[in-house]
């Protein structure tokens, strides 16, 4: 839900700046920046040091944001079933 209201709340000014190096900082390097720094702030993999435990939390950012846009995806493609159904009354009732 987060991932959300950040794209709703940065919409409109990533639109005024028309750029499309902007878009893609803003919705794929800033949430992936933002997850590695929880990660590495945290407790995990603390036994790594240096580059390996870097990388690691790095790819496992990228990891999250795709399964995040996945999860998305998943659910806007339930959602329009739901309402196609839903209009076609071919749901439940």
């Amino acid at each position: 839900m987060a991932l959300v209201f950040f794209y709703w709340y940065a919409g409109p000014a990533v639109r005024a700046l028309d750029v499309w190096w902007a878009k893609w900082l803003v919705y794929a390097c800033i949430p992936i920046l933002v997850s590695f720094i929880i990660l590495y702030r945290s407790g995990w993999h603390r036994e790594m040091i240096g580059l390996a435990r870097t990388w690691r939390l790095f790819l496992l950012s990228c990891a999250i944001l795709v399964g995040v846009y996945f999860a998305i995806g998943a659910m806007l493609v339930v959602a329009a079933y739901g309402l196609s159904s839903m209009q076609s009354h071919v749901g439940g009732r």
